[in-house]
């Protein structure tokens, strides 16, 4: 199963919109956003795709988003968020920072955990968990980024936006 992986979008409608190109290309079946939207426009956008989207907000998204809190398969909620997908275990979080992994290992057998908040791109495996930041896709650091996580293989393919 092939997901899409963003985050740090900071109301780049047009950076989003790529993002949304490439997981179309792709033929990604759900889409994950590890937060900071910074904006209603950019979720817009990414409805776009038709599949199952899970976010969570980051420091930026100060007032919520309630409008795409009710449609089922396109959720936002608070993090760490828990859930299966693709024969797999995530855990989405904004700040890597405030999440203990290993207690994500024994408590809830995380196999992957998606975060931000860096705005670099990053792939590791740490404490037996694969952890992957998408980048930005604003583009603030350098050229935007998103990521495509192959949950069969668990490999990870970066692309700019």
């Amino acid at each position: 199963m092939k997901i899409g992986l963003i985050s740090d979008s900071h109301d780049n409608v047009g950076a989003v919109a790529r993002a949304v190109a490439t997981f179309k290309a792709e033929d990604v079946e759900a889409v994950i956003h590890a937060g900071d939207f910074a904006s209603a426009l950019v979720l817009s956008t990414l409805t776009r795709l038709e599949i199952p989207f899970y976010g969570v907000y980051g420091n930026s998204d100060i007032g919520g988003f309630g409008e795409f809190r009710d449609n089922p398969s396109f959720t936002i909620t608070d993090g760490p968020r828990r859930f299966e997908l693709g024969g797999r275990k995530f855990t989405v979080i904004h700040d890597i920072k405030k999440i203990d992994l290993i207690a994500e290992k024994v408590e809830f057998q995380t196999d992957i955990l998606i975060h931000g908040h860096t705005h670099r791109p990053d792939s590791e495996i740490r404490d037996d968990i694969l952890c992957v930041n998408p980048g930005d896709s604003c583009g603030i650091l350098s050229k935007g980024t998103v990521a495509i996580l192959d949950a069969d293989d668990m490999s990870v393919v970066f692309y700019n936006v």
